[in-house]
């Protein structure tokens, strides 16, 4: 356990997280899926910490995850140059690992080089001394619309090492444009370089050239929130196989309730609004939608799993602003401008603003809310009409 002033504990976020993964500690501790694994936590006092506090704690875990996108920025850049060699990604990543950059590796004695990779992988990098680098442009290009993967193998969640292949020969067209290049993984590129007598090659130029633009197709979708990610297609019952937009869809039927849209001074039990704030927040961050009584609704994409960069970042500030919205309300009953009953069913305000304020609160996450559902196509959800 980590403590950050004020009596704020957050749990000690696993050695690999990113700082999106550590905010979703922070938001919403004790369960949590990332990268693909359960992350347990101890549950946040969020009661105790002033709104000052959270604030300096927000801007901490910016910091951090800004350093962190940097270095994995660099990290990506240095195996980028080196795929751009003719180098594989095994090879890359075991260079990045050690420190070294593309040209470590061009001026490093064969005999150096063997401290850090094994025989043929030196002598896979003594031969792309020899080859002409492909443009920065094009290789940058080649990752993006592919993202990192092998078109052939069409599955995100098969990270395999990886290897730009020319579709035609470069010792017969010396043509290192983006048209000719793609991104294979090395069973396939080796499928591709293999002679064939009898009958076809199973990886023609062709058929290459026409599985690149489908999987081009399919990634974009994939990022534009459109469609599963290529390899985990299925009927979108399952979160891994939600679009950004089957998984909004349900987020939107399940926000739009009354708890959102009813004005403070209209709601009931105020024990049970706080639940519901709860279980928006838990469908947000892991993706269970649950009713106040616990009742499970179904499962969707939790949101940092969003493959639209827009959307997500969104969704990322809706719950803060929930959760902000639950804060100021234990905020409230600890400072006694809000009593409520054991029950709930009974309660009063002490400070007279303080219900328009919560009102307020609701109507910006409808509007956030609001914001990309629109973007998606999606029926927008009601927030709280002003009073008179």
């Amino acid at each position: 356990m980590t403590s950050i002033s004020s009596g704020y504990a957050i749990p000690v976020a696993p050695k690999q997280a990113t700082g999106a993964t550590l905010l979703s500690y922070y938001h919403f501790a004790g369960e949590y899926r990332g990268s693909g694994n359960w992350l347990n936590g101890d549950h946040v006092r969020l009661a105790t910490v002033s709104l000052e506090s959270r604030r300096n704690i927000d801007q901490l875990l910016f910091l951090w995850n800004e350093a962190s996108t940097e270095s994995a920025m660099r990290r990506d850049l240095v195996i980028s140059n080196m795929l751009g060699a003719g180098l594989d990604s095994r090879i890359a990543e075991k260079a990045a690992d050690a420190k070294l950059t593309l040209t470590d590796l061009r001026h490093k004695p064969a005999k150096e080089l063997r401290t850090h990779f094994a025989d043929h992988e030196v002598k896979a990098i003594v031969d792309s001394v020899k080859r002409k680098p492909f443009e920065d442009a094009v290789v940058l290009e080649l990752i993006d619309k592919c993202d990192w993967a092998c078109c052939l193998c069409w599955n995100l969640d098969n990270r395999v090492p990886i290897i730009i292949h020319h579709m035609r020969e470069h010792s017969i067209s010396a043509d290192d444009s983006y048209d000719n290049l793609v991104v294979l993984c090395l069973n396939h590129h080796a499928i591709a370089h293999s002679k064939w007598e009898i009958s076809q090659a199973p990886a023609t130029p062709e058929y290459i050239r026409n599985r690149k633009k489908e999987f081009e197709i399919a990634i974009a979708a994939f990022k534009e929130g459109k469609r599963a990610a290529p390899g985990r297609e299925g009927d979108g019952s399952t979160p891994e196989t939600q679009s950004d937009v089957q998984s909004l869809k349900r987020i939107g039927e399940f926000m739009n309730r009354p708890a959102m849209f009813r004005r403070m001074e209209q709601e009931g039990n105020m024990r049970d609004f706080q639940a519901e704030m709860t279980n928006v927040i838990r469908a947000l961050s892991i993706g269970k939608l649950e009713t106040r009584q616990g009742d499970r609704l179904g499962e969707v994409k939790p949101i940092l799993s969003f493959s639209n960069p827009q959307w997500r970042d969104r969704l990322v500030l809706l719950r803060n602003e929930i959760d902000n919205l639950r804060m100021r309300l234990e905020i409230a009953i600890r400072d006694g401008d809000l009593h409520i009953s054991p029950a709930g069913d009974f309660y009063c305000f002490n400070n007279r603003d303080l219900p328009h304020e919560i009102d307020d609160m609701k109507r910006a996450s409808a509007a956030l809310l609001n914001s990309v559902l629109i973007q998606a196509g999606l029926p927008e959800i009601r927030g709280p009409e002003p009073s008179h």
